[in-house]
């Protein structure tokens, strides 16, 4: 969002100029900012124009994250649901929480931030399914023979208790020695 909303260093500013010269000028906001719902109805109904913007932002977002988590120490959580359709679960050592929650759930969210039925149906439709996703990141761990999957349903609300769980069971798996894993 930053890269796309705020962010003025060159590599951020050449990076929307791509974005736009690839999408069209009808996605730019004042000062040469993106405007992300008009950008998400072009690539959220089209796969490659979404592989296309993955493309050109990926550069950009490995930077920014080195940027932050430069002489970080600790537990560093990424937030990201494409993660794996951007080919970036390496960032976390396969580590990975796959949060499940029913498509209805899903649906419901989305339109209570003013989606619409065909925006939602097209970012839905342009994303891995659950079970695609946790068929992608066994097969990844396996192959790297690194890397752990959690697991958590998201379906309700009041979650705490179980994502608390969930935090826990992170920290005891992160804190083994790799050479004991």
């Amino acid at each position: 969002h930053e890269i796309l909303g705020e962010l003025r260093e060159d590599v951020y500013r050449k990076t929307r100029e791509q974005i736009i010269e690839l999408f069209g000028h009808e996605i730019v906001l004042s000062g040469n900012f993106i405007d992300r719902k008009r950008l998400g109805k072009i690539v959220f109904n089209d796969l490659e124009k979404l592989h296309k913007l993955n493309q050109v932002m990926l550069h950009p977002i490995l930077l920014r994250l080195r940027r932050k988590m430069y002489q970080q120490r600790g537990i560093i959580l990424l937030e990201s649901a494409l993660i794996l359709e951007a080919e970036m679960a390496h960032l976390c050592n396969n580590n990975l929480v796959l949060v499940r929650v029913d498509r209805d759930v899903q649906m419901n969210r989305l339109k209570e931030r003013n989606f619409s039925e065909e925006q939602i149906e097209s970012r839905l439709n342009s994303q891995y399914t659950y079970l695609k996703k946790r068929e992608l990141i066994l097969a990844r761990i396996e192959r790297d023979h690194s890397g752990k999957l959690f697991e958590i349903d998201n379906s309700r609300e009041g979650n705490e208790a179980a994502i608390g769980k969930l935090f826990k069971e992170i920290i005891r798996y992160l804190s083994i020695p790799s050479h004991q894993k």
